[in-house]
C-alpha cells in the first residue's frame, strides 16, 4: 500500500509528523524529517524548505540518496510523474490562500490531485492519503477571520477533488474531520447580535500576517493605516490605532480582532477549545456505520486501523527499541 502526506505547513508540521515519525518533542524538526526520508514516503507535499536545506543540505542530499526526487517550485510539481517524491514549495509554512502567489505556489487541491494521480498510477493495492489544510488553525490563531475562512474554502476545494475521486474509483473511504476548534469562533456578537461577512470579507486580500510582515518594528500609525487600507478596505481610527499599540497580543492579533468587530464575529481565544469538531465520511456502508454519531477524537485513529485490519500491536513491538529523543546535535 502506498502513502502520501500532503499538508500547508512545513512537511515536519504536528499532523505529518503524527503520520510519519516518533519522537518525544513536535519540534524536533530536523529528527522528525531524517524518519520521513528513512519511511520513504511515496508522495509528500507542503512547506518546509529551510528545515531540509540546513546543515549544506544533509537532508536534501540524504533524500536523494534514497532515490527520493526532490521538487521545489510549482513546474516540477506540474511536470513529476516519478515517485517516491518529495515537494517543498516554502521556505517555511506554505502561504495562507489569501496571500498565495499562484504562479509560485500549488494550492491544496493541485497538490492533492497530484497526490492522488501519483499513488494511483499503475497501482492495484491502495493507499493511503493524509491531507491537512494546516493554516486553517494558524489563522484562527492569529484571529484572523479572512484568511480562515479562505483556507477553509481551499480545503473544501481539496474535499472535492477527493470526493471526485472516491465516487469513480467506488472502493476509497474518505474521512474529513479536524483535530481541535481554534479560536472560539462566534459568529454574531453583542449587542446586535448582526453578522455581515459581506460587508468586508469580500475586500480583505491579504492576511494580518502579511500585513505586518511589511512593517518595521517601529512602524508610523500612517503606513499602518495605508496598508489597512488598501490589503483590508478600512480606514483605522485614532482608537482602533491606539488598541493595536497598547494591547499586550502580537499586533496582527490586534488588527484581526479589530477587523472582526466590524463584521460582528467574536474570537474568545487565541488557544484551542474544547468545541465538538464535524466528522464527515463517504464510502463504504460497512465502513461508514463504525464512524455514525459523536466520537472521541482518539477513537478515530483506533477505528481507521480496525477498517483497514492493521496491526498496531506488531508495529509498536517494531518501536520497542526505537529512541524518540533527537541526538544532542539537532542538525544530526
Amino acid at each position: 500500500m502506498r502513502i502520501g502526506l500532503v499538508s500547508t505547513s512545513e512537511v515536519t508540521h504536528a499532523t505529518p509528523a503524527a503520520f510519519s515519525a516518533h519522537s518525544v518533542s513536535r519540534y524536533s524538526k530536523y529528527f522528525i524529517a531524517e524518519q520521513q526520508i528513512n519511511l520513504s514516503i511515496d508522495v509528500q507535499f507542503g512547506g518546509g524548505r529551510n528545515v531540509f536545506k540546513s546543515d549544506n543540505e544533509r537532508l536534501l542530499n540524504l533524500a536523494k540518496s534514497k532515490g527520493i526526487k526532490v521538487l521545489t517550485d510549482l513546474a516540477s510539481l506540474r511536470e513529476n510523474s516519478d515517485i517516491p517524491v518529495l515537494g517543498l514549495f516554502a521556505d517555511d509554512h506554505m502561504a495562507f490562500e489569501i496571500d498565495r502567489v499562484h504562479e509560485d505556489q500549488p494550492s491544496l487541491a493541485e497538490m492533492t490531485r497530484k497526490a492522488i494521480e501519483l499513488l494511483d498510477k499503475d497501482h492495484k493495492h491502495g493507499f493511503i492519503l493524509i491531507i491537512e489544510g494546516s493554516r486553517i488553525d494558524m489563522a484562527a490563531h492569529n484571529n484572523d477571520l479572512a484568511a480562515h475562512y479562505r483556507d477553509i474554502l481551499a480545503l473544501d476545494e481539496a474535499f472535492s477533488v477527493v470526493l471526485d475521486f472516491a465516487k469513480n474509483d467506488t472502493q476509497t473511504l474518505v474521512i474529513l474531520t479536524a483535530d481541535h476548534e481554534t479560536g472560539g469562533l462566534t459568529l454574531g456578537t453583542d449587542p446586535s447580535l448582526d453578522f455581515d461577512p459581506d460587508n468586508l470579507i469580500s475586500h480583505i486580500n491579504r492576511s494580518t500576517e502579511f500585513i505586518f510582515g511589511l512593517l518595521s518594528a517601529n512602524f508610523s500609525d500612517e503606513d499602518l493605516r495605508s496598508l489597512v487600507l488598501n490589503f483590508v478596505g478600512f480606514v483605522l481610527s485614532d482608537q482602533e490605532i491606539v488598541f493595536i499599540r497598547n494591547s499586550s497580543e502580537d499586533p496582527q492579533i490586534s488588527l484581526g480582532q479589530i477587523i472582526a468587530r466590524r463584521v460582528y464575529t467574536g474570537w474568545s481565544t487565541i488557544g484551542h477549545t474544547a468545541v465538538d469538531v464535524n466528522l464527515y465520511a463517504y464510502g463504504r456502508p460497512s465502513s461508514l456505520n463504525k464512524l455514525s454519531g459523536n466520537q472521541e477524537n482518539s477513537d478515530i485513529g483506533r477505528i481507521i486501523s480496525e477498517i483497514f485490519e492493521l496491526d498496531l500491536g506488531y508495529v509498536t513491538e517494531q518501536l520497542k527499541n526505537f529512541d524518540p529523543h533527537p541526538p544532542s546535535n539537532p542538525l544530526k
